[in-house]
């Protein structure tokens, strides 16, 4: 079998190498479908399938509450006291149990100050995910009591561009919010999780007793005892929330808990169908590209009639004969990875780089974005497939042929029957279908993201300038402050040359 293989393959070099210019044609139309499609799955891959690093990442879960009149995209919704409660009950199946809250603060920096995002954590949050720190420590258990003196651990990008990657600056003190914090610790390099985060500081949480039942701002992340399911956890957190229930009904009637994995968790509920999207658009692109290549291998069956026939009635078995074609559609599959591995690398790359630096950093997984081992082991699996896909069937045609017909002087002209060229037209109408649901989609997609770009807003954008800012709660934690300083900010502003109108907003019109 080794050395008919290896017959078989020689047989399809020569024979591609005779026909040099349609197999490069061919292989070049096969590599870019191929490679698109390697493309989209490095990119799914790195944001679906493996968008978090973690050691134990199969032990970790996140946790939120829902309800019947929630809204399915808040996530943050734990009280103080029933993440007390849950943590203190929950020990059955998990051993660990963080809270995380959304915090962002002014930092003073050594050059200019600037709005920096983060969480208020559970002191274990570091060690719960297993991550160490690129220098200092992380909380201590105290350091999440009330009185404790405030600390921090910054981003390993934060401390770069803010700090200018001073070494020193773990024990200094920074002013965050006209508060001044302990530098503590530095992340990782590449850390930002959740959500981007620069900054983290340990999260106070009031007495079990005194904690408030109704102020929901809380997200939990949980990490499993070794012999726990996730199952096991759903149906714990689920008799808690019942009890919780009935204990507290003004605030958690109907309230129920949700367990995730922590990469589905904490996936941007938006991402998986626009990914599928794309994908769909690379799978058209290689449906034409096999279809393509099948009616190539009908045609040139039609004229290896009279070669088939000869070879058959010399005695070779028609199952050698399909062999023998279904490795030239291999021979010509793997040659196009040639073509497909450089176009993925650079299809991925280009998406990388086209995503500005302040919205990817939001994005989990999509630094990690590179073609690598299993990108490649898809590629062949892929390569594979689509042999099957567009030589089978030729291959099948061209090792019956009618040896009557075939031998007669001139039967490599002959006419083709009916049923082949039935199959034929069936394979040309399915590429142009292909081809019209490629050019929808692509069609809606330019018209989506144009829409969205520039489409009409509501308002006319031209000459407008949005200024956003952010005041610390320290300095301007009651009401008539905050008017204060808006009232003396649009003052100002009116008076700089060549501002015709201002105004302020909580909210800022979507764009």
């Amino acid at each position: 079998m080794r050395d008919h293989l290896f017959a078989d393959i020689r047989l399809a070099l020569r024979s591609m190498w005779r026909r040099r210019a349609v197999s490069l044609l061919l292989v070049v139309t096969l590599g870019l479908g191929l490679g698109a499609n390697i493309a989209m799955f490095t990119i799914m891959d790195a944001m679906l399938l493996r968008p978090l690093d973690f050691p134990n990442l199969d032990r970790l879960v996140r946790i939120w509450e829902t309800s019947p009149a929630s809204d399915s995209f808040d996530q943050w919704n734990i009280s103080p006291a029933n993440f007390l409660d849950f943590r203190e009950q929950s020990k059955g199946t998990l051993d660990a149990l963080v809270a995380l809250e959304y915090w962002n603060a002014n930092l003073r920096g050594d050059d200019t100050p600037e709005r920096v995002s983060g969480f208020k954590v559970s002191p274990g949050f570091f060690q719960t995910l297993g991550v160490k720190l690129h220098s200092g420590r992380s909380f201590l258990a105290e350091e999440g009591k009330a009185g404790a003196a405030p600390s921090v651990v910054i981003g390993h990008g934060l401390w770069q561009r803010a700090f200018g990657g001073d070494a020193n600056v773990v024990g200094r003190s920074v002013v965050m919010d006209g508060v001044s914090y302990s530098v503590v610790g530095i992340a990782a390099e590449g850390f930002q999780f959740p959500e981007g985060a620069e900054i983290w500081s340990p999260l106070v949480l009031p007495a079990a007793g005194a904690a408030p039942p109704d102020q929901g701002s809380l997200t939990s992340i949980g990490f499993l005892k070794p012999d726990a399911s996730i199952d096991r956890v759903r149906a714990e957190l689920s008799t808690i929330a019942k009890r919780l229930e009935a204990a507290r009904p003004t605030v958690n009637k109907g309230r129920m808990v949700r367990v995730e994995t922590l990469t589905r968790g904490f996936e941007d509920q938006g991402l998986r169908p626009v990914l599928g999207f794309f994908q769909l658009g690379a799978g058209l692109v290689l449906l034409i590209a096999c279809i393509n290549v099948a009616n190539f291998l009908l045609a040139r069956g039609a004229e290896r009639r009279r070669e088939i026939a000869v070879r058959q009635a010399l005695g070779a078995a028609r199952s050698r004969i399909l062999r023998q074609l279904l490795t030239e559609g291999l021979v010509t599959s793997l040659m196009a990875m040639v073509v497909a591995l450089p176009t993925a690398a650079l299809g991925a790359r280009a998406m990388k780089d086209m995503m500005p630096a302040e919205i990817a950093r939001f994005l989990n997984g999509w630094s990690s974005i590179d073609l690598d081992g299993r990108a490649m082991l898809f590629g062949l699996a892929l390569a594979t497939l689509s042999a099957l896909l567009f030589s089978l069937s030729p291959a099948r045609r061209a090792s019956s042929p009618d040896l009557t017909d075939a031998l007669k002087e001139g039967g490599r002209a002959s006419t083709e029957g009916a049923s082949r060229q039935r199959g034929r037209s069936a394979l040309v109408v399915s590429q142009i279908a292909a081809a019209l649901a490629l050019v929808l989609v692509a069609s809606l997609a330019a018209r989506s993201a144009w829409t969205l770009i520039e489409g009409p807003q509501g308002y006319d954008p031209e000459n407008l300038l949005a200024l956003n800012v952010s005041l610390p709660e320290g300095k301007h934690a009651d009401q008539e402050t905050r008017r204060t300083f808006v009232r003396e900010s649009l003052a100002r502003l009116s008076e700089m040359p060549g501002v015709t109108a201002v105004a302020a907003t909580n909210v800022l019109p979507s764009r």
